[in-house]
């Protein structure tokens, strides 16, 4: 598919190809692991749940050995055992015709974010439960995926009950005034779903630690619709000019992204005019910081993919859209809804943009990348939140962690060079950083760098 409307040599043209195994695939693969001798003996007669599945790179993650036009074949499936308290990864490597082979299984104490069907779940033991606490069932309840997702405490002989937090705000602006009713639901409350022994569990005030559940809250109005995670999901992208190819590389939906909670638009392979630039662009960290440590800090995930307005083609079950005008976020337009999840794609000007939204409980990340036909490639990430939140009245810090993998040319004799101006030392105003460091910005030196080959 491209956008080829025009004879204009100038024009930028757009082809994608979806690549690797389809979010079919991977439900069978998975399926083939439950029934897998191996991991039967952990999961037999217990009560379990498929959390995640990934592809990952190899256990030697930084060989660069891998033929990149051979889709992904090393796996890790994630499962949780209610009945043990316990997390199973299993990893494994996919043979012939998507067969998978397991190459090791892994007990954990480990807590995993939860989905989207357990956090239904969560919901589910809840209204099973809520006549327990007072006067609820008269009351018109909006439910919320808050922060922290989970509740981490260790109890005295290391483990850790599996309880998973749910925000509940009451249309009722009065049923928190009555204090002689301990058990009155609050107008504004964090609970926790005990997911082993199934039950509610209620915090002082009103949240756990690291959270906050007042009467207040602040940000953009909560629109509560679907969000996808843990789907595969990338292509190939080739831009053109004319008859020229500019860019190709290989883009990762968030909710297939790479990192322990995903890294948002993941960029691999990146060549221009056919040469090599990067192996691997994305954010695999993400954290959060309250001034005083009013709520957190928090380390979001970027897995999780918010709806944005999108308008064109689908690429097949990619996750990606080509569009023929820019898709807008809640940062164009203010609002939490929209059409369409997954990555969006379209032409502006000399430009290539990718967006995506993201959710983390109550925030909302962008992640988008522009890749301009004379080279410059200009990453940015953006931050708002929705009104569940009482924590983001506080000031806070959002801080996004970029990882550029550079191979400039090959992923051999590659350097990395620091322009100071006046210089450090000597008369050069350009030097070699030789080894891994630290290296602040300098204004006053216009300070800048250079990866070369």
């Amino acid at each position: 598919m491209n956008t080829d409307k025009s004879n204009s040599s100038s024009e930028l043209k757009i082809d994608i190809k979806p690549f690797g195994p389809s979010q079919e695939t991977v439900t069978k693969i998975s399926e083939l692991v439950m029934k897998n001798k191996l991991v039967k003996k952990y999961l037999d007669e217990t009560k379990n749940r498929l959390l995640w599945f990934e592809f990952i790179d190899p256990d030697d993650e930084y060989s660069k050995n891998h033929n990149e036009n051979s889709p992904p074949n090393h796996f890790r499936i994630t499962f949780y055992d209610y009945t043990n308290n316990r997390t199973i990864f299993v990893k494994g490597i996919l043979e012939e015709h998507d067969k998978p082979k397991i190459v090791d299984i892994e007990e954990s104490n480990l807590q995993p974010l939860p989905n989207n069907e357990e956090f239904q779940e969560a919901l589910q033991i809840f209204n099973q439960n809520k006549k327990n606490i007072d006067s609820l069932t008269n009351e018109q309840i909006q439910i919320y995926p808050p922060m922290p997702p989970l509740l981490n405490i260790e109890l005295p002989d290391g483990t850790i009950q599996r309880t998973i937090n749910l925000g509940l705000i009451s249309s009722n602006n009065g049923i928190n005034r009555d204090s002689n009713h301990e058990n009155r639901l609050q107008l504004h409350e964090i609970v926790g779903i005990n997911m082993i022994d199934q039950t509610i569990v209620r915090y002082e005030n009103r949240a756990p630690s690291r959270s906050l559940a007042r009467d207040s809250t602040c940000g953009l109005p909560y629109a509560d619709q679907p969000t996808a995670s843990g789907i595969a999901g990338q292509v190939w992208v080739t831009v053109k000019q004319g008859n020229t190819t500019i860019w190709k590389f290989l883009a990762v939906r968030p909710a297939a992204s790479s990192g322990i909670n995903g890294s948002g638009v993941e960029l691999r392979y990146v060549d221009y005019k056919g040469k090599r630039v990067l192996y691997r662009a994305h954010v695999p960290i993400l954290n959060v910081k309250y001034n005083q440590d009013a709520c957190g800090p928090y380390r979001d995930w970027q897995n999780e993919e918010g709806m944005i307005k999108a308008n064109g083609s689908d690429i097949g079950s990619s996750g990606f859209r080509l569009c023929s005008s820019p898709a807008t976020t809640i940062l164009d337009t203010g609002s939490d809804s929209g059409n369409f999840l997954g990555v969006a794609i379209y032409v502006k000007g000399q430009e290539v943009i990718l967006v995506s939204e993201m959710e983390a409980g109550w925030y909302r990340y962008i992640s988008e990348w522009s890749l301009h036909a004379n080279g410059t490639i200009t990453p940015s990430f953006g931050f708002t939140a929705v009104n569940t939140s009482s924590c983001v009245c506080n000031t806070h810090h959002h801080h996004a962690y970029w990882r550029f993998d550079f191979d400039i040319h090959t992923a051999s004799n590659n350097r990395v060079r620091e322009y100071n101006d006046p210089p450090l030392t000597g008369s050069s105003k350009w030097h070699t950083i030789k080894y891994e460091t630290k290296r602040f910005r300098d204004p006053s030196r216009k300070r800048k760098w250079r990866v070369e080959h």
